[in-house]
């Protein structure tokens, strides 16, 4: 997991740093009550936030260079009617930004083909349509010395938010287009990070193993990405190519993002995330699309792997990849 530690020295950065972390939990108490007035049917209390992350500020469109914590609000009021609930009334005095942004929404909704590319369509039957990320390897269990291959996804794409079982088929093409099990399965279900609907998470990710026979290491765009990771930075122009949009450019706007995602299958219902990307949209409308999420995200210069696609808004949201190949102990394929 990347840590706020490893956000650019600045002067002033370790306040901004203990302001974040502050925040971070205002989220997550925010989170709570959410869901709390959502069950018992009230209004939501004011002053809610739907993220914060660490950025630049933005003045007159135009970006300073100056950090500052980001709130991410689902519409802005003034500091008259938040009263009590005003959010700089609990923090640190720090500069801040303040941006319009709905709770992302996990992308788990264009014709797929075999064999499987990175940004193709796949899930498991219980999920309409996402896409595949990347091939990656680790060393097989029970074969010493063979490593085995898999194509790594989002857990709500392939894993259907913890809900299925190690062994499942995978399908390619996805229910959207009409695939079938059996006679559409591609992968199996192998490993899957939980997601913890209670707690902050830091990935939503899984694998599955795939017969190098129906695999491509290129992009469904015809890119062949680096097998070397990419680590992200503030202001880093990436692409990614996934089922519903296809390929498009975006910026790593913010580092470091916590918050609510909303997913809709295999029923409705949210968990905190951190750690995650905020990547705004260059010279395209969004920069994904539901039925984009597991699509890899890569760097325009380097064509490394810098991250998973998990959710979208106004902007989209992401994994970084490292963590994910730490935690389920995977290396790119190539």
């Amino acid at each position: 997991m990347p840590s706020v530690a490893d956000f650019p020295k600045v002067a002033g950065m370790d306040k901004l740093l203990a302001a974040f972390r502050h925040a971070r939990e205002l989220v997550k108490r925010h989170h709570r009550l959410r869901k709390t007035a959502s069950y018992h049917g009230k209004p939501m209390p004011p002053g809610l936030l739907t993220g914060v992350s660490v950025g630049t500020k933005i003045s007159g469109g135009e970006d300073t260079g100056e950090p500052c914590l980001v709130f991410h609000v689902p519409f802005k009021e003034s500091r008259k009617e938040l009263g009590e609930h005003a959010v700089h009334r609990k923090l640190p005095r720090v500069a801040t930004d303040v941006i319009v942004r709905r709770m992302p929404r996990a992308h788990d909704q264009a014709t797929p083909t075999a064999p499987l590319r990175g940004g193709d369509s796949l899930s498991h039957p219980r999920i309409y349509n996402g896409s595949s990320g990347c091939l990656v390897t680790r060393p097989s269990e029970t074969q010493p010395g063979k490593l085995e291959l898999f194509v790594l996804s989002a857990n709500h794409v392939l894993a259907a938010c913890n809900e299925a079982r190690l062994g499942d088929g995978i399908l390619h093409p996805s229910p959207k287009f009409h695939g079938r099990s059996p006679a559409d399965n591609s992968a199996i279900l192998a490993h899957f990070a939980e997601i913890d609907w209670e707690n902050y998470n830091t990935i939503d990710a899984a694998i599955a193993a795939i017969d190098p026979r129906v695999a491509s290491r290129g992009l469904a765009d015809g890119t062949i990405i680096s097998p070397q990771l990419q680590l992200p930075y503030q202001g880093q122009r990436v692409f990614k190519v996934g089922i519903t949009s296809g390929r498009t450019s975006g910026i790593v706007q913010a580092n470091f993002y916590s918050g609510p995602i909303d997913y809709a299958q295999p029923h409705p219902r949210t968990a905190l995330f951190t750690g995650l990307l905020r990547i705004t949209p260059d010279g395209c409308p969004r920069f994904s699309e539901p039925g984009d999420s597991g699509s890899l995200v890569v760097d325009r210069q380097t064509l490394r792997p810098v991250g998973l696609i998990i959710a979208g808004a106004e902007d989209s949201y992401v994994c970084p990849l490292g963590p994910a190949l730490d935690l389920l102990k995977l290396t790119l394929y190539g």
